[in-house]
């Protein structure tokens, strides 16, 4: 048996290389070897992710989705349930993707997951023509990004801060608040764009109302 370690490392090299063929083996080979391990949740993850952009395969996403979700592992079994539930979605089945995507939009704190899951949330209820529960998610949504970007240290997490700022400037501007919406994108952009990046930084000054 390969250990552990000799795995995770070829794993990371298919990704580098991009070798999609030799990726998928030796995700395969790690879960058949190693099925409880750490890292497990991550690569079910993304194998679900493969089989629906690469493979088309979105039942089979589903059930690597599920497993995912299983594992309970703080960040990436989040992240599948969102996956899970977005998949679910596109069957027409809004109503079990809320579901899914209610066991992560509401933590004690707020993290990446809850507000990808809470911004998920809002394009059903829109879609769905739900105006009293879309304006409680968004509402939700604005004072977890309002947390996320003060918590994030301008100093070693520029990047981090200045996407929240973002996020939440998008906010605003679907409510239509467009006084609010400038000044958080001008906060990002005040950090400066070596700091932040030029791709990001573009993006904001693109954005900007």
């Amino acid at each position: 048996m390969p250990a552990l370690e000799e795995l995770l490392q070829e794993i990371a090299t298919h990704e580098e290389n991009r070798d999609l063929e030799a990726l998928r083996a030796a995700r395969n080979n790690l879960l058949q070897e190693y099925p409880d391990c750490d890292e497990a949740a991550e690569i079910l993850y993304k194998t679900g992710l493969d089989l629906l952009f690469f493979s088309r395969d979105q039942e089979g996403a589903i059930e690597a989705f599920k497993a995912a979700v299983a594992k309970k592992a703080p960040i990436w079994s989040g992240a599948a349930r969102i996956s899970l539930a977005i998949c679910i979605s596109r069957r027409g089945e809004s109503s079990k993707a809320l579901f899914e995507l209610r066991k992560v939009a509401f933590p004690e704190a707020p993290d990446a997951n809850s507000v990808t899951a809470l911004a998920f949330m809002e394009y059903i209820f829109e879609e769905s023509n739900n105006e009293d529960e879309l304006n409680r998610v968004r509402k939700e949504r604005i004072s977890q990004l309002k947390s996320l970007a003060k918590e994030a240290d301008p100093d070693f997490e520029a990047p981090v801060k200045a996407f929240y700022l973002k996020e939440l400037a998008l906010e605003y501007v679907r409510a239509k608040d467009l006084d609010l919406a400038r000044k958080r994108f001008n906060e990002a952009l005040e950090l400066g764009e070596e700091a932040i990046g030029s791709e990001l930084f573009a993006e904001i000054n693109d954005l900007m109302p």
